[in-house]
């Protein structure tokens, strides 16, 4: 299916939606365990040269959050430190806020606890939707029963509450 998309997504010369498309074919193979990194190079590129600032900033924000998920921070950087400028330059909030999400979560798995609680601290401020707030509630839940202080519950709650309502338990199991 993903394949006949792509083709007509050519047939019609959309870059925009090709983007589009590949982009969703490096999350199947990314669930699948498979190699995902190249389609969303791919996918970024065309972003960029079609000019489509959310295809771009889906594709930094999704990149980044797969290499995230993978440990692979080290190739994951690039989408973080580009994918947060060119959003933050063209005021694409919902992708900003996503990459700061994870951004948040990798800085957790990597041990650096006060920067992941400066980002994560500074996407609770904003006004987000519930899927874009999860990731900086869990990781600020996680910060604080870890360092034993207070507050841990108050961060946690909404979160659990909006990943139930949300279908994102993943979140909170």
């Amino acid at each position: 299916m993903l394949l006949r998309a792509e083709q007509m997504a050519v047939e019609l010369g959309d870059a925009a939606l090709h983007s589009d498309v590949i982009n969703s074919h490096a999350f199947w193979l990314f669930t699948q365990r498979k190699e995902w990194s190249g389609r969303m190079r791919e996918a970024l590129r065309l972003a960029l040269e079609s000019g489509d600032g959310a295809s771009a900033g889906r594709a930094y924000a999704n990149g980044y959050t797969y290499f995230a998920a993978q440990y692979r921070f080290a190739e994951g950087e690039r989408f973080w430190r580009d994918g947060v400028v060119f959003c933050d330059e063209r005021d694409i909030p919902t992708f900003a806020t996503c990459l700061r999400g994870h951004r948040a979560i990798a800085l957790l798995d990597l041990g650096r606890w006060d920067e992941s609680a400066a980002i994560a601290e500074r996407v609770l401020a904003t006004e987000a939707s519930p899927v874009n707030l999860l990731t900086s509630q869990v990781t600020m839940g996680l910060i604080r029963a870890r360092r034993g202080l207070p507050g841990a519950l108050e961060v946690l709650d909404p979160g659990v509450d909006a990943a139930d309502s949300l279908g994102e338990a993943e979140w909170v199991a």
